[in-house]
């Protein structure tokens, strides 16, 4: 049966033709009514039969029809192959001769080859409208619908491979309906088939050459054609079409045309995953970015003023939210002044999460509590409950005592405290001590608080592993050794220009090689 192949709005159909004829219009009175309605008449114009040949004739002089490019002014005869436009939409003419790759059951013994040109035509205007189109979920219907429509399958399934399983992404219908996965039986065996041999199996008696597969006969299958996806070398998928019907059959013009179709439906799934992984990437960066900036802000915006001490930090973040912090906070009648710096496990926004939530805890903790190591247990005790085990943060907890100049500090599995003695030009390090926050639910039997004695002079320098773990390009780790051999040589100055000082060292020793944790400093020196 001769019929149109019909391509508008990014879909494709087959419309059969009779002897009868069919009038093309924008009108529900047409035969064929066109859903892109754009530059088309309400009876645009009219197929007709007469003496085994089809002629088409314009009914609307204001609104053209084209044939092959050309304006039609009368009843001119169709040519199988030949393209029709009419406003967007375009029409193929396909006797049956030349039909995409189907033929009748009568038509069988007859040796009939697809008109290459119409062919690579229709296969070429169907791989434009799969590339318009950047929405996977949209994209793997639209294919659907024309592997269905190229070869007037009666019905079709998209399916892809991911992560060793099958999964059905799409199921249709000749009349382009969805149906769902308790609608339908399919036989696995010739998927997985297809997916190890990467070749299309094609069938005009399913019933006796798959025999064995259940679910063809249940299904009362006849002709049946599956042709993988491939891309870049490897079968991401399949098409599989079926019919019931006696009156169509598969044949070699169906599994070219088919194929092709697959290799550029393959290129575009392939297309879009790339196109969907970059914009997730892009969506990852941007709330990276703007978690990096919160985290940032939550640091402190100056200097405090503490009697009897100078204080700075800086943080330079990675590229990927970290979990480092620091602060400076004073109990609220300004008598004690309270120091932490600490640094979360892993990188990016749980780390980050983690630290806010430890930053929230602290502060209203030492409005209330005086002893570093009970502000410490208190905080552990919450934290614990609320994330995960694998989950933890080191924290080094300082207060200083204004009245008292005394500095008392209780460590939770920190770095070690680095200081530097004015007098004798040397560095002292001891262990922070304790363990880290969060890993088990009671820690006050391994937390223990401790004095520090500053004279005049002296400079405690304060970090976390992203300065000791800082790489060069060699992989060569920046070292403990290095950090107090820059004390040493800077420890006399003014916290600032020492935190300066130490960063542009790490930043002339690491040179390009990427920055993967961050790098926190906080100085303090007692005048």
């Amino acid at each position: 049966m001769p019929r149109l192949f019909v391509i508008e709005n990014q879909r494709s159909y087959y419309f059969p033709l009779t002897s009868k004829g069919v009038t093309i219009g924008r009108e529900n009175d047409c035969g064929l009514v066109l859903v892109d309605k754009k530059g088309v008449a309400r009876r645009h114009c009219r197929v007709e039969h007469e003496k085994g040949k089809f002629f088409v004739e314009p009914l609307d002089e204001r609104r053209p029809t084209q044939l092959e490019g050309r304006s039609l002014e009368g009843r001119t005869p169709l040519e199988s192959g030949q393209l029709l436009m009419i406003g967007e939409t375009k029409i193929y003419f396909l006797s049956v001769e030349t039909e995409l790759g189907i033929l009748p059951r009568k038509a069988r013994q007859q040796t009939v080859e697809v008109n290459r040109s119409s062919q690579l035509a229709i296969l070429l205007e169907v791989t434009k409208a799969l590339n318009s189109v950047a929405d996977q979920a949209e994209l793997l219907e639209l294919i659907m619908e024309h592997a269905v429509a190229l070869v007037g399958a009666e019905r079709g399934f998209l399916i892809l491979f991911e992560a060793g399983r099958i999964e059905f992404k799409v199921a249709r219908n000749m009349r382009s309906e969805e149906f769902h996965s308790n609608e339908f039986s399919i036989s696995k065996n010739i998927i997985h088939k297809v997916q190890q041999t990467g070749q299309p199996i094609v069938t005009t008696n399913a019933r006796d050459e798959f025999w064995q597969y259940q679910s063809l006969a249940d299904e009362k299958i006849l002709s049946l054609i599956v042709v993988p996806l491939k891309a870049e070398g490897l079968v991401i998928g399949s098409i599989y079409l079926d019919s019931q019907a006696t009156r169509v059959t598969f044949t070699k013009g169906a599994v070219e045309m088919l194929s092709a179709f697959a290799d550029q439906a393959a290129v575009a799934i392939h297309r879009s995953r790339l196109e969907e992984s970059k914009r997730d990437m892009e969506r990852i960066q941007q709330e990276l970015l703007i978690a990096s900036q919160i985290q940032q802000r939550l640091c402190p915006k100056k200097d405090p003023e503490i009697p009897h001490l100078r204080v700075h930090g800086k943080m330079l973040p990675a590229k990927e939210v970290g979990g480092d912090y620091y602060d400076f906070i004073a109990s609220p009648d300004s008598k004690h002044h309270y120091l932490a710096i600490g640094d979360v496990s892993g990188k990016g926004v749980g780390a980050g999460l983690i630290m806010v939530m430890v930053r929230s805890t602290l502060r209203p903790y030492i409005t209330g509590l005086r002893s570093t190591r009970t502000i410490l247990v208190e905080t552990n005790r919450l934290l614990s409950a609320d994330i995960e085990p694998s989950m933890f943060m080191s924290l080094l907890l300082l207060r200083w005592d204004v009245q008292e100049r005394t500095l008392n500090y209780c460590g939770a599995g920190h770095e070690r405290l680095l200081i530097f003695r004015n007098e004798s030009g040397r560095v002292e390090d001891r262990p922070s001590g304790g363990i880290v926050l969060g890993a088990i639910p009671e820690v006050g039997h391994m937390l223990e608080e401790t004095s520090l004695d500053l004279d005049d002079g002296d400079t405690l320098l304060l970090y976390t592993d992203g300065v000791t773990e800082a790489r060069n390009p060699k992989g060569e780790e920046f070292g403990l050794d290095r950090l107090k051999i820059l004390l040493e040589a800077y420890g006399a100055l003014e916290p600032r220009h020492l935190v300066d000082q130490i960063i542009a060292k790490i930043a002339q020793f690491v040179k390009d090689a990427d920055q993967h944790d961050d790098i926190t400093l906080v100085a303090l020196k007692r005048v």
